[in-house]
């Protein structure tokens, strides 16, 4: 599925004042984490996700991972945290 530039930022303004609902830490995408992230894309469709790396290019790999593990789409990365959207077919 491809979103429009203008379906991105509505989702992007949607999630602003949102908090992080989950985190990946030190130990990095694992199987829990991944559980986590399909229930609370189930039910919410937009999650953001902390992730707790000081390093740029390791978050964006961290979101890749976690947005192929869960046939999510990638909507933003911004400084340590990632927007994840999946459209609910229910």
């Amino acid at each position: 599925m491809n979103l429009t530039g203008k379906q991105r930022a509505e989702l992007i303004a949607k999630a602003h004042n949102m908090p992080a609902t989950l985190h990946v830490g030190k130990q990095g995408v694992t199987p829990n984490v991944i559980e986590s992230l399909e229930q609370q894309l189930e039910a919410n469709e937009l999650v953001k996700v902390a992730l707790q790396s000081d390093f740029r290019e390791e978050r964006k790999e961290l979101a890749a991972e976690l947005t192929m593990a869960t046939d999510a789409i990638l909507i933003q990365t911004k400084g340590k945290t990632a927007l994840l959207y999946r459209e609910n077919t229910e």
